[in-house]
């Protein structure tokens, strides 16, 4: 990953952390997948394979994530 890249890249995954609700977070991660997908699609991958242990934080209102 591009150092120049770090910062957007952190700053892009913040909506999807703070989420108020999985669908939210769904659509989320598709505006992240559409400016990321061809430069970094290890991070779209990492994302969606670890699903699964993600979707139990959006229990939790997104302050106390």
């Amino acid at each position: 990953m591009s150092y120049k890249d770090v910062k957007q890249i952190a700053s892009d995954l913040k909506p999807l952390y703070k989420a108020p609700t999985e669908e939210a977070v769904q659509l989320e991660t598709e505006r992240f997948k559409e400016t990321w997908r061809d430069k970094y699609q290890l991070i779209v991958k990492l994302w969606r394979h670890n699903w699964d242990k993600l979707t139990p934080s959006f229990k939790y209102p997104p302050e106390l994530r």
